[in-house]
């Protein structure tokens, strides 16, 4: 096996449309659910055993014990509800829920705070598994890098979610199948978004094929993924220099580039999401959208609701509300939680826990303007005040994107560069 953590997105994504346009013929074939469900199983896997069999190895088990963690959790509240006067049913349910969400946060926590520890444990062993399965595949593996569990950040918080949602009693028990469906989805398995099981479970009965908009606006969506990701990307790519050649730029210049990088970093992400959306459209399937104009947002906080929405909105939903984000006493609290939750899910650095609490920073002040604007009847209704308020947004956004790519010294370093500072 070769070392080599890097893993270029984009060529899976073009397996993946290879394989789509193998799939939709089949779709008129496989019209069982189960039938479906184990051809979109299969295609995760073969995609992930593609970059490196191990992987889909380790997804594999990964999967099955979110299936068993998911079924104990449905069961315990189920016997929680049926029986309420039943105190111990409760106590049962709360501790199995607790186990269930802290078992699958585990390996996500484990690769980002010691990711050479959990990377080899990993490769290693996945690929001692395949010796045991099969001597053909295990030596196929043996020729792929070495690579980090690439999409766990993203398969967590799915999981996360359908079993919080389970809990709630908005899910109801799934069979294997349909969890390892929602699972090695494809269109989401190497960089999200971070879909919701309802997104995919409404054809789960009445799977259908696409219809001929599916097939058109998936097409056009897909294209113009591509098209950012490889062509408008690589040329804002010469922008991510600024980051390590800072030292000895002037002052505008730096400015200018760190502008660009926004652009680059912004167009990169949102790229392989709308690839990802128009894949997914392609086969029939209709995802949250994951960006919408975010650098031309008025404040912080129609920022974040433009930014990875599927992130957003399951913090919001898991983090901010339980915490009483709603509530004036803990609004502070809980939006200080959430930024730092939402940063720390990119990254265990003390660079991100400074990104997540400038954000919070910045939404409690937005929200404290908000409310002092109203008191004081101030509208911000002019063309000039809007385009105001979208540039000082944006710098706001655009000042701290150095913490989510430096370690901390590096990018405290080049703010002092940024502000002219020697």
């Amino acid at each position: 096996m070769k070392f080599n953590l890097d893993y270029n997105s984009a060529s899976f994504f073009v397996d993946l449309l290879a394989l789509t346009l193998l799939i939709i013929p089949l779709l008129w074939v496989f019209r069982k659910p189960l039938a479906r469900h184990i051809l979109y199983i299969f295609s995760g896997i073969y995609l992930l055993s593609f970059i490196a069999p191990r992987l889909a190895v380790f997804y594999l088990f990964y999967w099955l014990i979110v299936s068993a963690l998911q079924r104990a959790v449905y069961i315990t509240e189920h016997k929680a509800v049926s029986q309420p006067d039943n105190l111990s049913a409760a106590v049962v349910s709360r501790l199995v829920f607790w186990c269930a969400i802290i078992l699958t946060l585990i390996p996500m926590l484990y690769w980002k705070i010691d990711e050479w520890s959990l990377v080899t444990f990993i490769n290693l062993h996945a690929n001692d598994t395949l010796a045991l399965l099969n001597k053909t595949i295990w030596e196929i593996d043996l020729t792929r890098n070495i690579y980090a569990p690439i999409g766990l950040s993203f398969a967590t918080f799915r999981a996360l979610d359908l079993i919080i949602k389970t809990y709630l009693g908005l899910i109801g028990k799934l069979s294997v199948d349909r969890l390892l469906f929602y699972g090695f989805f494809p269109p989401v398995l190497v960089v999200g978004p971070i879909i919701e099981y309802e997104e995919i479970s409404d054809k789960n009965d009445h799977p259908g094929v696409p219809a001929p908009d599916d097939l058109l606006n998936g097409g056009f969506r897909t294209a113009w993924g591509f098209f950012k990701v490889l062509f408008l990307t690589s040329l804002l790519q010469p922008s991510t220099m600024i980051l390590s050649h800072y030292q000895g730029q002037d002052v505008l210049t730096i400015w200018i580039y760190l502008f660009v990088y926004t652009w680059f970093f912004y167009i990169n992400f949102s790229g392989y999401s709308d690839i990802a959306i128009g894949l997914a459209r392609l086969h029939g399937y209709k995802l949250k959208e994951n960006f919408n104009n975010p650098f031309f947002a008025r404040n912080v906080v129609e920022f974040w609701s433009g930014w990875h929405i599927s992130l957003y909105r399951f913090a919001r939903r898991n983090i901010f509300v339980p915490l009483g984000g709603y509530r004036k006493e803990k609004h502070i609290f809980a939006i200080a939680c959430t930024m730092v939750a939402i940063a720390l899910w990119h990254s265990l650095s003390p660079s991100m826990v400074v990104y997540g609490f400038y954000h919070a920073a910045g939404v409690i002040a937005n929200r404290h303007f908000s409310e002092w604007r109203t008191k004081k009847g101030i509208k911000l209704d002019h063309p000039l005040a809007q385009a105001l308020c979208i540039f000082v947004t944006y710098l706001f956004v655009g000042f701290a994107f150095p913490l989510i790519t430096l370690p901390l010294g590096t990018a405290m370093s080049f703010y002092a560069a940024l502000l002219g500072i020697t």
